[in-house]
């Protein structure tokens, strides 16, 4: 697992891919959407950094992401078509984090969440069939 992944814990993701051209054309636009959610990961705050040992601190974190590219396909036309594409788009996410647990001998809960949109982009990408692995680079 990589360090995102050690962060963020296990999560799902669903993508659609669109690309739409006119039948024997070079050029083509592709369109892709894409929706992950990290599952909800709670971690124990390390006692050393509470002030007594009776406090008990633990943090949730949740994640949702939304990726949205468009660009050029190039690709020839024939019963296999090589391809070769590149998208420019935006990538925004929402995270949420929820502190609980006992602080100073009584209840606590907090609650902080953030969002941010960022530009992303998918490098050239070339397959030599039908269809290729998907790539998201940002």
């Amino acid at each position: 697992m990589g360090d995102w992944g050690k962060i963020a814990g296990f999560g799902l993701g669903v993508d659609a891919t669109d690309v739409i051209h006119k039948p024997e054309k070079v050029l083509a636009w592709r369109l892709s959407t894409a929706v992950l959610y990290n599952f909800s990961r709670t971690e124990d705050v390390p006692q050393q950094k509470l002030q007594t040992a009776n406090d008990k601190l633990s943090l949730e974190t949740k994640n949702w992401s939304l990726l949205f590219g468009i660009g050029p396909e190039f690709s020839k036309p024939g019963p296999v078509s090589p391809f070769i594409y590149g998208t420019v788009g935006f990538d925004t996410y929402w995270t949420q984090s929820t502190l609980s647990g006992t602080a100073g001998g009584a209840p606590h809960d907090s609650e902080h969440g953030d969002s941010r949109l960022s530009f992303a982009w998918a490098g050239v990408r070339a397959c030599g069939g039908r269809s290729c692995p998907a790539t998201w680079a940002s």
